[in-house]
């Protein structure tokens, strides 16, 4: 699903809030290589050589809002393995999940939300850090923010 999120090189989660009209708000902000060089060790006979990730002045923040979304969860990416069926829409940094065991366990133990909202689909948003699923009824909007700008929806 390609989106505005497609134009930064990688982009870091700064802020989730779930805010009280029932809309998840997830806020992003873009990340650079930058110029110096790390020796990172991978694993104990492996070291290679890389650049840190880092926001400067120059990042652009993102969000990433859903309205009244049926169910979110935050995963550390680093514990996050992923099931072989799911067919994943990988056109670009929000993906629009098919076959899913999380949308399967919301659809089946919430699933009630479609006599009121109508279907559901299962979105994923990838950071750096971490996995964001979310099942929601209605497609997000998302906005670059600008500096006049620092609260979409208020």
């Amino acid at each position: 699903m390609k989106t505005i999120l497609d134009s930064a090189y990688t982009y870091y989660l700064e802020g989730i809030s779930y805010r009280g009209n029932g809309s998840l708000q997830i806020t992003s902000v873009e990340a650079f290589e930058g110029q110096e060089q790390l020796d990172l060790q991978v694993t104990e006979d492996l070291k290679i050589k890389g650049h840190p990730l880092r926001p400067t002045a120059h990042s652009r923040r993102f969000v990433i809002l859903f309205e009244r979304p049926v169910a979110w969860q935050v995963v550390d990416e680093s514990w996050c393995s992923f099931d072989e069926n799911e067919i994943r829409d990988t056109t670009g940094a929000l993906q629009m999940i098919q076959n899913s065991k999380y949308f399967g366990y919301v659809k089946e133990q919430h699933g009630w939300y479609e006599h009121s909202l109508g279907p559901a689909k299962h979105y994923r948003v990838g950071t750096e850090n971490e996995i964001i699923e979310v099942v929601s009824c209605k497609e997000p909007v998302i906005e670059e923010l600008n500096t006049e700008n620092h609260s979409l929806g208020t």
